[in-house]
């Protein structure tokens, strides 16, 4: 039988169970609850390693070297001449601070004041030694030409002066000896050397105030008017302690850093010793064979001597443990907590050379925070 009838289907609501809104939802906001709370504990465990590392600190050890420092105050002595001017004048050309010049070299240049007081000047009338001093130093800048005139001729004498005091001649002081020029005179130039002077160093001796004096421009007959310093060699001499003293003192050379020359150490060879057994004091004193700038112009000075470098492993102090008169060390190796013993080489406020553990491992900076044979996470 055939059939030829159409079927027409439609769907009709209403039948079966019914949806549940809210349940995807819940199940939604449950699964993102947990990845919650497992991102939450990975990330507690990690910042509790964090920090737990930041707590007990690391440091590579490396290859270094220290040097054993001792800081000091002392003297300065040179072989000095002093140089006075030989008439009352004013100071009108000199060559500057720190300058060598050879034997004869006109270093300051004088103008002599030969005005005297006349009874009829009226006192506040100036008049008169204006009228002096303005003819002088119109007569001293003639002069210049002719004493120009004179060095070429062949002509140099210590001192070129005019025989008639009268002419106002200018006065030249040329140097009796080569050396470096100062113009900061304290008195001490002549009378050290080739003695050293501990007793300046001795307790209870006042330290001078510091002589650096400003530019002069009138100078009396008699007075210092600068002074000529040998710059191959000066000395530096100092007082120490008895221990520091006699190690010093086993020290032949050593580099010393100047308060008035901090950019580098200079080398220094030792080359006097004084011992005072009551005191407990050693006095030393160094030759030092290189000019540096200031060294005319300071007698007392502030210094830093490094005398013996160590070489070794170098790591911060705080890494040393020090157990019944055992020093060792904590490492990393490969996550775990070993113990090292280390020899003490040299040791300063915040780092030691040692030996014993090999170069770049991980010293435990913290080792109160960590066990023995414990596992670093």
């Amino acid at each position: 039988m055939t059939r030829n009838q159409d079927r027409n289907l439609s769907v009709v609501t209403g039948g079966g169970k019914k949806n549940k809104p809210g349940r995807d939802k819940i199940i939604y906001f449950v699964v993102l609850g947990i990845l919650l709370l497992l991102f939450i504990q990975v990330g507690y465990q990690w910042a509790n390693s964090w920090l737990y590392f930041r707590r007990v600190q690391i440091a590579v050890a490396e290859e270094g070297t220290m040097d054993s420092l001792v800081n000091v105050s002392g003297v300065i002595t040179r072989d000095e001449t002093v140089v006075t001017s030989p008439v009352t004048g004013f100071v009108l050309g000199k060559i500057p601070e720190g300058e060598r010049v050879p034997v004869g070299g006109e270093v300051v240049t004088v103008l002599p004041d030969y005005y005297e007081q006349d009874d009829n000047d009226e006192p506040g009338d100036n008049q008169n030694a204006f009228q002096f001093y303005y003819q002088k130093f119109k007569t001293w800048f003639e002069s210049l030409f002719a004493t120009n005139d004179r060095t070429k001729n062949g002509k140099n004498d210590e001192i070129d002066a005019a025989p008639d005091p009268k002419g106002y001649e200018s006065v030249s002081i040329r140097s009796p000896r080569a050396g470096v020029v100062s113009y900061s005179i304290d008195g001490w130039e002549e009378k050290y050397l080739p003695d050293y002077p501990y007793d300046l160093l001795a307790e209870g001796h006042e330290v001078p105030e510091q002589d650096i004096p400003e530019k002069r421009e009138y100078v009396a007959e008699g007075e210092p008017l600068f002074k000529l310093v040998n710059n191959w060699e000066w000395f530096f001499s100092f007082a120490l302690g008895r221990k520091e003293g006699e190690i010093m003192a086993n020290r032949k050379n050593v580099d010393i850093t100047f308060s008035f020359f901090p950019h580098e150490p200079i080398r220094a060879r030792l080359v006097d010793i004084q011992m005072e057994p009551e005191a407990e004091k050693v006095f030393l004193t160094y030759k030092i064979s290189r000019q540096i700038p200031g060294f005319t112009r300071y007698r007392w000075a502030e210094a830093e001597i490094s005398y013996h470098t160590y070489e070794g492993i170098k790591i911060p102090r705080s890494a040393i443990i020090d157990e019944e008169g055992a020093t060792g060390v904590f490492l990393n190796d490969k996550g775990i907590v070993v113990y090292y013993p280390v020899n003490i080489i040299y040791e300063a406020d915040y780092d030691v050379i040692v030996d014993g553990i090999p170069p770049n491992s991980i010293v435990i900076i913290r080792p109160d925070l960590v066990n023995e044979g414990q596992r670093l996470e």
